[in-house]
């Protein structure tokens, strides 16, 4: 399993108490340094002490690294100027990368645009949106007699996150009594399942 890349999002947990959303702003040999996006709540003498994790995704699941704060190069001891957003501070690995969650288990309730094109058959759009998104696919309303088991769609996805339209394809494996359909990916790149399972991720932190 690797690690987060420079420039991916992370989220730095001090656990029991908040969640952290930063962005891996350096690597090294050991550690990472990350750039707040928000302003922690703890106290810097207490995220000092504390055992912390950093989360991440990648092509495995949902993946965490623990470890703890420790001064930059260059600095004495740990700090930070304004104590918030845009601060980056050091995190020192303790530890291999552990698998928290599968693809198959990261999964979230989501009403994001999509739209979808029958591989064979009517080539006629169908806008929709997702009831729910995860690793391993997605489940969306659809008309009456639109789909069915074994159903092949082409598909654009937007997510609210400030990126592309995801692509790729999906099939359908059951359409429920109301007309929501359950489909898995059959062609999706690495990164975008990366980046859904991460909203995936997003969705359920916020939701607990």
């Amino acid at each position: 399993m690797t690690g987060p890349r420079t420039g991916e999002r992370v989220t730095l947990s001090v656990p029991q108490r908040e969640q952290i959303t930063a962005r891996v702003a350096a690597t090294g040999d050991g550690w990472l340094d990350v750039t707040l996006e928000d302003s922690p709540r703890t106290s810097l003498q207490r995220l000092e002490r504390s055992k912390l994790f950093l989360q991440f995704v990648n092509a495995d699941g949902i993946c965490r690294l623990a470890g703890r704060l420790e001064a930059r190069e260059g600095d004495a001891h740990l700090r930070m100027y304004g104590f918030g957003a845009g601060e980056t501070l050091r995190f020192v690995t303790r530890g291999q990368i552990q698998l928290l969650r599968r693809p198959d288990g990261v999964r979230a309730p989501a009403s994001a645009r999509v739209s979808l094109i029958a591989v064979h058959g009517d080539p006629v759009p169908v806008e929709t949106r997702t009831r729910e998104i995860g690793g391993r696919g997605m489940t969306f309303r659809v008309p009456a007699g639109v789909a069915g088991p074994g159903t092949l769609f082409q598909f654009d996805l937007h997510l609210d996150d400030g990126g592309p339209a995801v692509s790729g394809q999906v099939r359908v494996d059951e359409v429920r009594d109301d007309g929501t359909a359950e489909a898995h990916y059959t062609v999706l790149a690495g990164p975008d399942r990366s980046r859904l399972m991460r909203f995936a991720f997003d969705g359920s932190s916020r939701a607990a």
